[in-house]
């Protein structure tokens, strides 16, 4: 399933939503206040440092960054790392200069591992399902 258009309460359809680059998701979630255009930032600069340094090869978006609020507190991520673990990679992101306050990275080394974490996101708090992006990098 590709990016999609939201629903009428902000968010996504429910299902995996893959996208190509983060334009497509940037499209669809514009920066439309200050504190969505420091969000983007920092995904782009996360995804950047993934894609150079090879550190992952694919991230799953969510969070409160996929729906309609304005003033999102952070960007959840999952990332599929490339074997490094969560420590280690979370210290490299830290020292390339990626914003690790607006962004919660949870860092998977095994395949199993980051499909768990796609299950747990596609998922509110209430148990109704809901949209994630997957992007490969």
């Amino acid at each position: 399933m590709t990016l999609t258009h939201r629903l009428p309460d902000g968010t996504l359809p429910p299902g995996e939503h893959h996208i190509a680059v983060l334009s497509e998701l940037f499209t669809e979630f514009p920066a439309t206040t200050t504190r969505r255009q420091a969000l983007n930032a920092a995904l782009d600069q996360f995804v950047e440092v993934v894609r150079r340094l090879a550190l992952g090869t694919n991230i799953v978006i969510d969070g409160s960054y996929l729906t309609g609020k304005a003033e999102p507190q952070d960007v959840d991520l999952g990332l599929l790392s490339s074997g490094a673990n969560e420590t280690m990679t979370l210290q490299r992101l830290q020292l390339e200069g990626v914003n690790l306050t607006m962004l919660e990275v949870f860092v998977e080394t095994t395949p199993p591992a980051f499909e768990r974490w796609i299950a747990f996101f596609s998922t509110d708090r209430s148990g109704q399902a809901r949209g994630v992006v997957l992007l490969t990098v």
